[in-house]
């Protein structure tokens, strides 16, 4: 089969490297706002900026916190659908409230995990579902809207002080798609592609055109249809837009 290249097409974003929980501004300035300070937003006001979206502002919650009495209450039924799905990638990647590496949904002892099978009932008694290092808010970008929701989310960080982070599936090493306290962008269902056997930015060679939100499995199908061969990651749930379709490896995922 003939290897293929890609054309990777994206929208101008800002990344954001996260580190360990950032300070507060009530302690520095020059930091982000969190849920503490009085430059968060208020209720209305993320309110009036996911209307600006058409409803594409998520309130993240833990994916496990079903199983957990509180905040709660526990619900059998969804606490049972997580834990069968608990460890399986493709699950993880389109759950916005997960990361594929479970040290990344947490801050110090702050988490929501699936440490022990649970009791029929109650959940974690009397334990907290903790938000850890999820983001606090997620913009689920659609195709038709994204550049303009991209810029309407970028401002509305800027213009209070909010950190941004950026996640497709989760699948990164370095946490860079997780980060407390964060509005983040979330590019997961932006998966159009596009196979041309000629492009003439590629000498005239085969290309694939993919958006930020591609993921492996997708991707080696269409190259695969279409009689090419193409160099990704090693799992099926791995997105390609953050570093393989630019030449590298891990990538902003």
């Amino acid at each position: 089969m003939k290897a293929i290249q890609f054309a990777a097409l994206f929208q101008p974003l800002i990344i954001s490297c996260l580190g360990a929980p950032f300070e507060s501004r009530a302690t520095n300035p020059t930091t982000y706002c969190t849920p503490t300070d009085s430059c968060w937003p208020t209720t209305a006001q993320w309110s009036a900026f996911n209307s600006t979206l058409g409803g594409k502002l998520i309130k993240v919650i833990p994916w496990s916190s079903p199983c957990y009495a509180l905040p709660g209450p526990f619900n059998s039924a969804q606490c049972s659908a997580v834990e069968n799905s608990y460890n399986d990638g493709f699950a993880r990647e389109s759950v916005f409230g997960s990361a594929q590496s479970l040290n990344w949904e947490s801050c110090g002892e702050d988490n929501c995990w699936l440490q022990t099978k649970l009791p029929a009932l109650g959940g974690f008694q009397n334990l907290v579902c903790k938000q850890g290092r999820l983001a606090s808010f997620a913009v689920n970008l659609a195709a038709p809207t994204a550049a303009q929701d991209i810029a309407s989310t970028i401002a509305f960080a800027i213009a209070h002080g909010v950190k941004l982070s950026i996640k497709n599936t989760g699948h990164e090493y370095l946490g860079r798609s997780t980060g407390q306290y964060t509005l983040a962008i979330w590019t997961y269902n932006l998966k159009d592609m596009t196979v041309q056997t000629q492009n003439p930015l590629n000498g005239g060679g085969p290309t694939i055109t993919i958006g930020s939100g591609a993921v492996a499995r997708d991707v080696y199908k269409a190259a695969g249809d279409a009689g090419y061969s193409i160099t990704l990651g090693a799992f099926g749930s791995v997105g390609v837009g953050g570093g393989f379709a630019q030449g590298g490896g891990h990538g902003r995922e």
